[in-house]
């Protein structure tokens, strides 16, 4: 009896031994899975989509989404395409059009979003947070087009963007940019109009000079601060903002469409997306606002970086969105960071409002005293015609 007891027992402990070995390897099996590339991590590993956006903390946009989120603003966007079904930005694409190769605008369904950058970059601007990616702006919407390949076909998707509501306009464009020639005047346009232009720098290099005037030329900053070791100073360059290869953003690819995960974004075209959707929440906070006065608030309140004042490396310093909608900053007439003249064509139905609006005081004041004279002229024509008698025959 003592030994079937004994027996018992021995069996009892190896069985319990057996179990605690295979609880190990169960563990050991699904932490070597998460270790995996490309391997979806189990909700018990996954942080929350939002403990991995350090770039919001480091803005601060927390305490800027208490003075405003982006309510009422439209940001344009020119992309290779979009995936505006994924779950972070749903509801968020307000248009998407296309231009095919003969620069008609059809609103079929846009090009797959191959490299997931297009979607990205929505993402960085206006994803809605709750249990997925928070944006920058996250009550804002994007105004998309897409299929844009050559200087004729920018031009057209920058006229649309403006001529249907776009506030904010991100034309970080890649290596398109290069193809924008003398007659590329959707710079220019978009200025008339007193909407806010934002550009990553390192494509804006291959630009001419005349075609930057106006612009707000931004780069790309790690978590410690620093620029990217390949980018060389710049003293065009306004402002910076969180952006390294490789984002944690929304992911537009056609085999992870449903996915969130990291996408190769260049480090100045996060930046650009991201400096786009702090624009828009200016622009939320102070809808009256024109955008000479709002790019004004942007470089004025940045956190000096680097060198004091501005400098090649940095420029202003870095985007700081509370300050930018809390300071206390007077109004502009001029674009502070130059005016590149007017464009050379309107669109269809484009009545100039903007234009005069962004007129130097000087140049307004010459206009109505000339506008005065000939009033005046034709008053004493039309007196004369009306009172003075008619000589006889």
């Amino acid at each position: 009896m003592a030994g079937t007891t004994r027996q018992t027992r021995l069996a009892g402990r190896i069985r319990q031994r057996q179990a605690r070995v295979m609880r190990g390897l169960a563990v050991a099996t699904v932490l070597g899975l998460a270790l995996v590339p490309g391997w979806p991590a189990g909700p018990a590993f996954a942080e929350p989509p939002r403990a991995q956006q350090w770039y919001l903390d480091q803005i601060g946009i927390t305490q800027a989404h208490d003075h405003a989120q982006g309510d009422g603003v439209s940001i344009g966007l020119l992309a290779d395409g979009i995936d505006q079904d994924h779950p972070d930005l749903l509801g968020q694409i307000s248009a998407n059009v296309h231009i095919g190769p003969d620069r008609q605008l059809t609103t079929t369904a846009s090009e797959d979003d191959l490299l997931g950058t297009g979607t990205a970059r929505a993402g960085l601007m206006v994803a809605r947070g709750g249990t997925g990616l928070l944006g920058v702006a996250p009550r804002a919407t994007v105004h998309v087009v897409t299929g844009a390949r050559n200087s004729q076909q920018v031009n057209d998707g920058v006229r649309w963007l403006v001529d249907h509501g776009a506030r904010v306009i991100d034309l970080s464009l890649g290596s398109t940019a290069r193809t924008l020639d003398t007659d590329f005047d959707g710079i220019q346009y978009a200025l008339a109009h007193d909407v806010v232009v934002v550009m990553d720098l390192q494509h804006a290099t291959t630009m001419t000079a005349v075609k930057k005037d106006g612009l707000l030329l931004v780069g790309g900053i790690d978590p410690a601060g620093a620029r990217p070791a390949t980018a060389s100073p710049d003293s065009r360059l306004a402002l910076v903002a969180p952006g390294t290869l490789g984002l944690f953003a929304a992911d537009g690819r056609p085999d992870r469409s449903q996915d969130r995960g990291t996408v190769l974004v260049e480090a100045d075209t996060a930046a650009s997306a991201i400096i786009a959707g702090v624009a828009a929440l200016v622009r939320a906070a102070y809808p009256d606002l024109n955008a000479a006065s709002v790019i004004q608030r942007l470089l004025t309140t940045a956190k000096d970086l680097g060198d004091p004042g501005r400098d090649g490396q940095y420029g202003f310093g870095i985007v700081d969105p509370t300050a930018a909608m809390t300071s206390t900053i007077p109004e502009m007439d001029a674009n502070p960071l130059g005016d590149p003249g007017l464009p050379a064509t309107a669109s269809p139905g484009d009545d100039r409002i903007s234009t005069i609006r962004s007129m130097s005081p000087i140049a307004l004041a010459a206009t109505l005293v000339v506008l005065l004279v000939v009033l005046a002229v034709a008053g004493v024509v039309v007196s004369r015609s009306r009172f003075w008698p008619q000589r006889r025959r």
